[in-house]
């Protein structure tokens, strides 16, 4: 098991990880949550749906951090449902890559190729109606010396 902190967020792999996570975007301090990915006799995990790991192609670091500049963490509100967020995800020609459904979290593979469309991308969606928050999917924050 792995614990959400209050810092940042990130899904390595099909196990999902979460190592930390922006809770002020959310309203709420959600360090509490902890996501099991032991899976289920079937082989699948109860949490998430079958994720795989970013492109190390597309993967960038930047000042921000590291991350793969093809991927929206998007968390829906409470009253959004899973064609929600397939309906976010199809306005920035997407696909849903990943999800936590205790959470409703989805990871959204996008067709940006650069920061600035990622960042273009990350507003679209965050405006939409069914959305609490949109985000990087950053794997590390820059550290200062």
């Amino acid at each position: 098991m792995k614990r959400a902190s209050s810092v940042g967020f990130v899904v390595l792999a099909a196990g999902l990880v979460l190592q930390r996570l922006e809770a002020p975007a959310f309203g709420k301090d959600i360090s509490s949550v902890i996501l099991s990915t032991e899976t289920e006799p079937t082989g699948k995990n109860s949490e998430t749906s079958d994720c795989r790991p970013p492109d190390p192609a597309k993967i960038v670091k930047d000042e921000t951090g590291i991350y793969p500049v093809n991927e929206i963490l998007v968390m829906l509100k409470a009253s959004a449902s899973k064609s929600d967020v397939e309906e976010v995800a199809t306005r920035v020609n997407g696909k849903i890559v990943c999800s936590v459904s205790r959470i409703r979290l989805y990871t959204v593979e996008i067709p940006a190729t650069n920061a600035k469309q990622l960042d273009e991308m990350i507003a679209i969606v965050a405006k939409q109606p069914s959305v609490k928050a949109a985000f990087r999917n950053r794997f590390s924050q820059p550290t200062t010396p």
